[in-house]
């Protein structure tokens, strides 16, 4: 009689894989260790952090010369990223799984209707997120936060 292999705790492994996408994309909105895994999943060579009134800003380059900022709240979580060079940087890992889908869904609409130019988006799917991103081959910019996150004080124009 044949034997079948039976995991010994199958409510644990559903578990492990189902959290394991959560804790991949976790920037925007995440806390400081998802600035690190966005780096490390990267290849990310770190800046110095500058300190500002109420936040910080982490930035590293990617191996494509694409310069990412991520700014975190005093309260300890990440409210705002922005990127600039040659090429765009993995915006599902910049973002998260759930705001990246609301701006692919934004993104596609906008494409049917024959928009070009620039995007500046507010998602429907995504609360408080909004992006901007800009640019053509070689040169693409842009920056996407949470508007119910920034910190008191701090306006939207600081995020570059």
């Amino acid at each position: 009689m044949a034997t079948f292999f039976r995991p010994p705790l199958p409510g644990l492994l559903a578990a492990v894989f189902l959290a394991a996408p959560l804790s991949a994309f976790a920037a925007l909105g995440g806390d400081p260790s998802s600035i690190e895994a966005d780096r490390t999943a990267m290849a990310g060579s770190a800046s110095p952090v500058v300190h500002a009134a109420g936040y910080t800003v982490h930035a590293f380059t990617v191996p494509s010369g694409t310069v990412i900022r991520e700014y975190l709240a005093d309260g300890g979580k990440v409210f705002a990223v922005a990127w600039e060079g040659p090429f765009k940087p993995d915006l599902q890992q910049l973002l998260g799984a759930r705001q990246f889908a609301a701006v692919d869904d934004g993104t596609r609409e906008r494409n049917r209707e024959g928009r070009r130019g620039p995007l500046s988006l507010r998602p429907t799917g995504a609360r408080n997120l909004q992006i901007e991103s800009t640019g053509h081959m070689r040169a693409f910019a842009g920056r996407a936060w949470l508007s119910d996150q920034l910190p008191t004080g701090v306006d939207a124009d600081a995020i570059r």
